[in-house]
């Protein structure tokens, strides 16, 4: 059919006819550049921010309340978990099709490489069940992680306490007293929190 067309068209304008529609279909695409030619070909793409400002923000506290850890921002679940093969081709695409395009906030990896911990900085606009099924997915591949939000998230202390918590470890210092407005105050006995926290 294909061939049927292409004889019609070649007997109606003749070999020179094609060549002259070549010629003049390059010279159109000359006339017009090679930045429209080119976003003819391939699709626009732009920069994107690697984080948000709060994420930003959160990352700072992290890095001091995590100091023994180096932490990675926005790492995809793809590089930390992987399927396990089991029954062919199809499913390993129906379960990869998890995970493949998610992505983790913030994971701990300690000096030898071996990742300690995911944090995920959670908001208002998380899902309950869909956040619990994919902390599961994460546990069921070996991982520990710590969802951090609201005051945990803009404190450094009660943040350090929260990561110390999650990697097993004894806390060094106490975090201080909140008020019932949320403003910070130090323990009895203490005159004021220092400006950072221990390492």
């Amino acid at each position: 059919m294909v061939d049927q067309l292409l004889n019609r068209i070649d007997a109606a304008i003749g070999p020179y006819g094609l060549i002259g529609i070549a010629a003049f279909l390059t010279l159109v695409l000359l006339r017009l550049g090679p930045a429209v030619v080119a976003s003819m070909v391939v699709p626009p793409i732009k920069r994107k921010l690697l984080m948000t400002d709060r994420e930003v923000k959160f990352w700072r506290l992290l890095r001091h309340a995590a100091a023994s850890h180096h932490v990675a921002p926005q790492v995809a679940m793809g590089a930390l978990i992987t399927h396990t093969p089991w029954s062919g081709i199809r499913s390993l695409y129906a379960v990869r099709s998890r995970f493949d395009r998610k992505i983790v906030d913030f994971v701990l990896v300690d000096d030898a490489g071996k990742v300690r911990l995911l944090v995920e900085l959670d908001d208002r606009t998380h899902d309950v069940a869909k956040d619990a099924a994919r902390d599961a997915m994460t546990a069921r591949a070996g991982y520990r992680t710590l969802r951090v939000n609201g005051v945990v998230a803009r404190d450094p202390y009660l943040l350090k306490a929260a990561v110390d918590g999650a990697l097993g470890l004894e806390p060094v210092w106490s975090p201080p007293v909140f008020n019932p407005v949320g403003e910070p105050r130090a323990p009895r006995g203490r005159s004021a929190r220092p400006s950072s926290p221990p390492a």
